[in-house]
């Protein structure tokens, strides 16, 4: 038992991502959900090949960054809730696991940690969401340097 909740909390750390933007606002205008790649001296890159002056940026909306542990033990609660489920209609699938038949414990083995799996996915892919969606920061670039503006997309830039 220890090893399917260590195996859950592995899952969730690995599952972690870094901030998202929602929007960057320009001079020209807004950018809705880029994927930023890097930032170099003078722009910030973008998935495609397409690049933005860091000049020209005045505000950045984005989700915040947060702790993966509220999500992570969401996972392994209801991955460990979910197992039941799966046992249940593994019983009801291969009734002949139940007589001691070693023959049908894979597909009965299967059912439980599958529904256990989808179980903490699902419970950590919500809890992630709402936790993000309320942590959304707006970050007011105008006063900011060349330096500042670099500065600040690279540190978000790196992996947590």
């Amino acid at each position: 038992m220890k090893g399917f909740i260590l195996s859950f909390t592995l899952m969730g750390a690995l599952m972690a991502t870094r901030p998202t933007f929602i929007n960057i606002q320009t001079t020209e205008g807004t950018i809705h959900y880029p994927t930023i790649i890097s930032a170099s001296d003078t722009d910030v890159i973008m998935a495609g090949g397409n690049s933005i002056s860091l000049m020209s940026i005045n505000r950045v909306l984005a989700y915040g960054a947060s702790k993966p542990l509220l999500p992570i033990l969401s996972a392994v609660g209801c991955g460990y809730l979910g197992y039941f489920p799966g046992c249940l209609l593994g019983i009801i699938v291969f009734p002949e696991v139940m007589s001691g038949d070693s023959g049908q414990s894979v597909g009965f083995a299967f059912m439980a940690l599958s529904s256990a799996i989808l179980s903490g996915r699902y419970a950590y892919l919500k809890t992630k969401h709402k936790i993000t969606e309320k942590n959304k920061t707006t970050v007011f670039m105008g006063g900011w340097s060349l330096e500042q503006k670099r500065d600040f997309f690279k540190s978000v830039l790196t992996p947590i």
